[in-house]
């Protein structure tokens, strides 16, 4: 409905023409001018209201074809986009748009609209994951909005009185909102134009009907100052006008003024207000004087307003200030605005946890109760009635959905242009049209809100439409809504133990529940939640292992503090049958599984090769305490496996016992102190025998028991004594120092288990306590008065490790030969007359020139102290590594390998001689031709030379050249090197070793122990060489490869168990 309010000047007409009978009548009576100039206060009060009347009328402009400044131009204006024609009873006015609706440019249309205008590059925004919601949590707007344009005029302008006098005058400035009140085609200055114009006519007409004038002149430069002031508008004006009278002197005026009582500043202040809320912020109602109130500039209770709906595409609003007179009515100022599209408030899913699926708007599943429900809130900057609309899946279509195709397109996990390849995998159900949102309850009694309950077959990427309409304009959404499967869950228990079955926990043990096998095809799991329904504690984890117990600040209890946990960790504690709940969510939907678990004081698990905390790594070795054996945790014997037997034992149980026997000096306070952990009490310390126990066995028996609070620890009490065996202190025929004692093995370290005297072959136990205790030690160690020497006599082998026997029967490095050695070169360094070879002795030696083997015959004898006779096989005499001394050949063990020559560093042999040439000095005779017929200090043979095997003499290994095939020298090798450069330059069968050949005996060089045939290659000395691997408790192990049994107590005595 229009509603238009005219004010009509023919009222006006009678008072003019009384008052020109009056001022002709006086003029010519008695020309009096004040009645002029009551007629000019009339003519400007008149026009003054008439431009008035069209200001507030036409939204703030005279156009003109009215007499103002303003053009009207419909040209430039599609559709009168900035005014619209309206008629009255006896004017036209051309009402201006106020407010224009959205410019496109700077808010895009939907869906991205609307957009905050502060948020920078518009073209950035995507508006499934960055638009911005409309009202807040609070009920105000959330932003700030662009709503359309504000075309106000200003009120004032630069030159005018008000922006003058606001220098001096605040009160009567124009000041508002950062001098947006200031600029050209203000009101003010439309005001002062429009009388400009028209104040000479209404002057010229009055005038020209008096009579008895001799004549006037009237100047055509008419100056018109309006002041807005806070209650009243003051009108000054200035022009001369000059009258003749008849038989008088002329009259002469040119300054007039008058006020009008209209509140012009305060009505553009709280309309410019009203108008900029109204374009910017959604919540905002103009017709609402309490929404004034908390958004603009207040309300003036002289104020009244009102909205006139003039169709979809305008409206009009006017405020009406009943203490501004205009003529006999009061001042009224209306303005157009124009129709503005509505907004849809942005939807999403406000809960969703999972970042990386933020491209959706709505994450769901398929569930009972779990419906998707629609509550879209439209807002109208012009408050216009709102309809809602579905469209797309489950309105217009149903769909099935291509798993296949989902994870072609690489899942659930949002990327760019991922949506869209989604969307192609939904597959459209031919002659679909379920109607499912509109036909929900909701809809039907709103009309506005919608659901729907989605189905496993709805499991996929859909995109629903949600549009506001307006009538004439709408603002959309497409929601994008993710439905994902429900997780299944799998849970498998797990106490850590091999032997227990795992549907038994302990109040002292780690229990895990493993849910690794939980899965949800289309979205990953991030989180796990469990619960003992017995304790009172629930704990959540994105970990799929679940490990207790665990301390409240996340970290794990070790062996020794699992025990003193509070009820504010995450503990077993209640004994019995437990009821634990599982959940496994991939952010949005959570599968659920449950299971029992009985929870025992202890668990028996048993390991007969770890013994219980604190020794599995002392007596054994294992690196995880609760993995060795629960001695302190008791079973039925004859039924093992029945859970409800299993208790923890007494204090008076003995879970540790350890026996050992050794030599006085191998209990030393380390070794003593050894059992003492985990405990407060003192280890004794090292054992001072008393008179005659010094060569005796001392047998130590160490217990400790169960603490009776834990199963799985051997803490408790400690019981320690030792027994002493006796050993014969008697010297027998011939010698100077005890023979009997403990075994040669327990000297250094006590071994396990009991252990008796022994008597001594070839050592004394005077000898072995001086070695024990780093002395020396000089007299006799020999304790063998019987020669030990073959029954036959006829040269075989005697060999005793680590014994040494007189001159008679000696033993070398290898072996024992009968009456061969008796050279002071040897190990024995002394002989009688008459000992010797006779008759001589034969002797099998391995030729390591051909590789094959040689026999022969020596006839050595002692004469006068020295070795006598005849050898002509000293080129097959060896350099002893252990003596570095030469040896016979005649006391090397037949099966021993190919031994290093006489010139091999480090040992000090006297000769030297090459492996393919014999001879002394520099002299060197090759065996196959070549040059070793002449003198050489360097050898320096070339390529081509001839060769049979060894790199260092025959070939010039200073310019690269080594020994290939075994038949001449080939320059294959470089830098000085003496012997191989690498395996190639060995003989099929050996290996090249610290630049020396070797085939990998005991004895040879290695590099590992793969270089041995043993296996074992010993890195402890100077040069590492291959020996036998060693039996248990014997030697000592530097790693599990050194033992036989593979298996060495590395961190305690260094011993080979198995």
């Amino acid at each position: 409905m229009v509603m238009l309010f005219f004010i009509l000047l023919s009222a006006n007409n009678s008072k003019k023409e009384e008052l020109l009978s009056n001022l002709e009548s006086q003029i010519v009576t008695n020309f009096e001018q004040e009645n002029i100039k009551n007629y000019m206060n009339f003519c400007m009060e008149d026009i003054a209201n008439d431009a008035f009347l069209y200001i507030g009328e036409q939204g703030g402009y005279i156009y003109d074809y009215q007499g103002g400044r303003t053009r009207l131009m419909y040209d430039n204006f599609a559709n009168k986009n900035m005014y619209e024609l309206v008629k009255g009873a006896n004017l036209t006015y051309s009402i201006y748009y106020n407010i224009t609706k959205n410019n496109t440019y700077i808010s895009p249309p939907p869906p991205i609209y609307p957009t905050n205008p502060e948020a920078g590059n518009l073209s950035e925004f995507r508006y499934y994951s960055d638009s911005y919601h409309i009202m807040g949590a609070n009920g105000k707007d959330a932003y700030i909005f662009y709503l359309g344009d504000v075309n106000m005029p200003k009120l004032c302008y630069y030159d005018g009185r008000n922006y003058n006098n606001s220098k001096d005058n605040i009160i009567l400035g124009c000041k508002v909102y950062a001098n947006r009140s200031l600029g050209e085609e203000s009101i003010q200055e439309q005001l002062e134009y429009y009388m400009n114009n028209k104040l000479k006519e209404c002057t010229e007409k009055g005038i020209e009907a008096l009579g008895g004038l001799d004549g006037f002149e009237i100047d055509n430069a008419v100056k018109t100052d309006i002041l807005f002031g806070d209650n009243n508008v003051d009108i000054d004006i200035k022009f001369n006008i000059n009258i003749g009278l008849k038989g008088k002197s002329r009259l002469v005026m040119n300054e007039f003024s008058i006020k009008l009582p209209i509140r012009i500043k305060k009505i553009w202040n709280h309309l410019y207000s009203v108008l900029r809320d109204d374009s910017i912020k959604f919540s905002f109602d103009k017709t609402n004087r309490t929404n004034i109130e908390r958004f603009s500039m207040g309300w003036d209770p002289s104020f009244s307003s009102y909205l006139y709906n003039l169709g979809l595409e305008k409206d009009l609003y006017e405020l009406t200030d009943s203490k501004s007179l205009i003529g006999e009515g009061n001042f009224t100022f209306r303005t157009l605005i124009q129709n503005r599209r509505p907004a849809l408030e942005y939807i999403e899913n406000e809960y969703l946890s999972r970042v990386d699926m933020a491209c959706y708007d709505i994450v769901t599943f398929p569930g009972i109760g779990n419906e998707i429900w629609f509550t879209p809130k439209g807002y109208d900057p012009d408050e216009d009635n709102l309809t809602y609309y579905y469209r797309g899946w489950r309105e217009d279509y149903a769909t099935n959905f291509d798993i296949n195709c989902f994870f072609q397109a690489g899942g659930a996990t949002c990327s760019n242009g991922h949506i869209e390849e989604l969307l192609d995998c939904e597959r459209m159900i031919p002659n679909s049209n379920p109607q499912d949102w509109t036909k929900s309850n909701q809809y039907q009694l709103s009309y506005q809100n919608a659901s729907y309950s989605p189905t496993d077959a709805d499991v996929g990427l859909h995109k629903v439409t949600i549009e506001v309409f307006d009538g004439a304009l709408s603002d959309w959404q497409d929601v994008y809504i993710l439905v994902l499967d429900v997780p299944t869950v799998v849970a498998e228990l797990d106490n850590l133990y091999e032997d227990i079955n795992n549907t038994y926990a302990s109040i002292e043990d780690f229990f895990t529940i493993n849910t690794s096998q939980s899965s949800a095809y289309m979205a990953s799991l991030n989180d796990f939640w469990f619960k003992d329904v017995n304790e009172s504690w629930n704990y959540t984890t994105d970990d799929v292992y679940f490990r207790l117990p665990m301390l409240l600040e996340e970290t794990y209890p070790d062996i020794k503090t699992i025990g003193d946990l509070t009820s504010d960790d995450y503990r077993l504690f209640i004994l019995g049958i437990h009821e634990f709940l599982i959940e496994a969510s991939n952010g949005v939907a959570a599968g659920k599984d449950n299971f029992t678990f009985e929870v025992k004081e202890c668990l028996p698990h048993r390991n007969p090769s770890a013994d219980p905390f604190p020794y599995h790594n002392i007596t054994t070795y294992i690196d995880d305490p609760f993995q060795a054996d629960h001695t302190c945790c008791l079973v039925n014997d004859t039924d093992p496996k029945n859970a409800s037997f299993w208790e923890i034992a007494e204090d008076d149980y003995v879970c540790f016992n350890k026996v050992q026997s050794g030599a006085y000096v191998a209990f030393t306070d380390e070794e003593l102190r050894e059992f003492y952990v985990e405990t407060t009490e003192t280890a004794p310390t090292h054992y001072v025998p008393g008179g005659g126990q010094d060569n005796d066995v001392f047998i130590r028996t160490f217990n400790r028991s169960c603490t009776g609070d834990r199963g799985n620890t051997c803490t408790g009490d400690i019981y320690d004594e030792f027994i002493v065996e006796p050993c014969d202190d008697d010297l027998g025929v011939g010698e100077t120092a005890r023979c009997s004692g403990p075994p040669m093995d327990i000297f250094d370290s006590p071994s396990y288990g009991s252990l008796s005297c022994v008597f001594y072959n070839g050592v004394t136990f005077e000898q072995l306590e001086a070695n024990a205790n780093g002395d020396s030690y000089s007299d006799s160690n020999l304790c063998n008065l019987n020669f030990k020497c073959t029954e036959s006599g006829n040269g075989g082998d005697y060999s005793v490790s680590g014994d040494k026997f007189s001159c008679m029967a000696t033993c070398g490095s290898f072996g024992c030969k009968v009456n061969t050695q008796c050279d002071p070169c040897y190990d024995v360094n002394s002989c009688t007359d008459n000992e010797g070879s006779n008759p001589p002795t034969s002797f099998v030696q391995k030729d390591y020139i051909t590789g094959g083997y040689v026999t022969g015959e020596i006839t050595r004898a002692c004469s006068g102290g020295t070795c006598q006779g005849f050898d002509s096989y000293i080129q097959y005499d060896y350099c002893d590594s252990s003596t570095g001394k030469l040896m016979e050949a005649a006391c090397v063990y037949p099966a021993n390998s190919l031994k290093q020559p006489y010139n091999f560093a480090p040992y000090d042999c006297s000769t030297t001689y090459s492996a393919g040439c014999f001879g002394s000095g520099t002299d060197y005779f090759q065996r196959n031709g070549g040059k070793c017929n002449e003198s050489f200090s360097t050898p320096d043979d070339g390529s081509g030379a001839a060769c049979i095997e060894d790199t260092r003499i025959e070939c010039d290994t200073a310019n690269g050249y080594a020994c290939k095939d075994s038949t001449q020298c080939t320059k294959t090798v470089t830098g000085i090197f003496l012997g191989c450069v690498d395996d190639g330059d060995c003989i099929t069968g050996y290996y090249c070793s610290q630049t020396e050949c070797h085939n990998g005996e005991n004895g040879d060089r290695c590099d590992s122990n793969s270089d041995c045939i043993s296996e074992r290659c010993d890195f402890s000395g100077s040069v590492n060489l291959c020996y036998a691997k060693l039996n248990d408790g014997f030697g000592i192990c530097d790693e599990a490869s050194d033992c036989l049994s593979n298996l060495c107590n590395i961190s305690g005595n260094q011993k080979c168990y198995s």
